[in-house]
């Protein structure tokens, strides 16, 4: 009996010493997991990114901060979203994600304004009085060093330089009560004399009105010479678009989408005969390089005089000024686009497109019936 109590009391020496060794097995392996990652931490300050001087990691912020995206979530509008998320919405939001690694960065990306002025607000109607959405706008604005209308229009007016513009025009109606800059405080109170690309569009709203006069005044005092030139879902008469265009005789490309005709929102398309009847003048936009029509109406359309003005501004080969039309601005039409979205093409009237195209010129003309040239 004696031995088998002996033989217990080891047994319960053995595993009390087994449970204080698993202990501080525990307690060395945690510690061993802190030192590596201390020792990890410590290696990250070895890295040549820290070695970067602070001007060079700014050229690299100004680089991947191209865009900061906002869009109102959930998104409930029946459309789909301009944009579709398919990362976490901190990568759509890189100024933010820059400032948020150190403090150095943050400090850095603090002192660049230009990181926060590049924003896009995605968002439908109603929500543009939602607090909880716009509560995450006002620190990019406040970086940015923007913070009204009237210093972005400042701002603009310091630069002369301006190549290309892209407007949206909305609907005043339906604009937010917050300081806007809308697309007649642009034309009207800016000049952009080295402007080359100009591109004017509806924000898709109905009834959207056209700037016409707005628009002529800045091409009149602006003194640009335009050579791109695009419209797209806009209403307005072919009248209205004649006007603008004479104002742009340097115009080597020309493209008009139109809006969906609609006799209730009283929506007009500038695609007539009368806007093809002005371009088979030769002075009218003498140095016409390209043209692209989209059509979404089933008006009446000349499809004659439209092939007999592709004609006039088509210099065949071998004729004595065809050597001279090989550039664009030469008074030569190369390429031509025509897209129906609601009418069919007789591909009869447009056969003397398609022996054109076998001698040189680039035409595509299209209908609810395919492609026809």
């Amino acid at each position: 009996m004696a031995i088998l109590v002996l033989a217990d009391k080891d047994i319960e020496d053995h595993a009390s010493e087994v449970a204080r060794l698993t202990e501080q097995l525990m307690i060395v392996q945690t510690e061993k997991q802190r030192l590596e990652a201390q020792r990890t931490k410590l290696r990250s300050l070895l890295s040549p990114m820290w070695k970067l001087p602070s001007e060079i990691l700014l050229h690299i912020f100004q680089y991947i901060c191209e865009e900061n995206l906002f869009q109102n979530y959930p998104w409930l509008s029946d459309q789909d979203p301009p944009t579709k998320l398919i990362s976490p919405a901190i990568t759509y939001l890189p100024a933010t994600a820059v400032s948020s690694v150190c403090s150095r960065w943050r400090e850095l990306a603090l002192s660049s304004p230009s990181l926060w002025a590049n924003m896009t607000v995605e968002t439908y109607g109603g929500t543009l009085e939602d607090p909880a959405f716009l509560d995450r706008i006002p620190q990019y604005l406040e970086q940015s060093c923007v913070r009204s209308t009237s210093e972005l229009t400042e701002a603009l007016h310091r630069c002369p330089s301006v190549k290309s513009i892209e407007i949206e025009v909305m609907d005043p109606r339906h604009n937010s009560p917050k300081d806007t800059l809308d697309s007649k405080m642009v034309f009207s109170s800016l000049s952009f004399p080295s402007l080359k690309e100009l591109v004017v569009e509806s924000a898709g709203i109905d009834r959207t009105p056209w700037p016409g006069k707005a628009l002529i005044s800045f091409l009149s005092t602006s003194s640009c010479i335009v050579t791109t030139f695009t419209l797209r879902d806009m209403s307005l008469s072919d009248l209205d678009i004649s006007a603008v265009l004479r104002l742009m005789p340097s115009l080597l490309h020309l493209e008009i989408d139109d809006v969906e005709w609609d006799i209730y929102y009283l929506r007009r398309s500038p695609i007539t005969s009368h806007l093809i009847s002005e371009l088979a003048q030769p002075q009218f936009l003498p140095k016409l390089y390209s043209l692209r029509l989209i059509s979404h109406n089933e008006g009446p359309f000349n499809d004659r005089d439209f092939v007999s003005m592709v004609e006039s501004r088509w210099f065949r080969p071998g004729s004595d000024l065809c050597m001279a039309m090989l550039t664009p601005g030469r008074g030569c039409i190369w390429f031509v686009v025509l897209k129906f979205g609601l009418r069919e093409i007789d591909a009869e009237v447009y056969k003397l497109l398609r022996n054109l195209d076998e001698e040189g010129l680039r035409v595509v003309v299209a209908g609810t019936n395919g492609v026809q040239v």
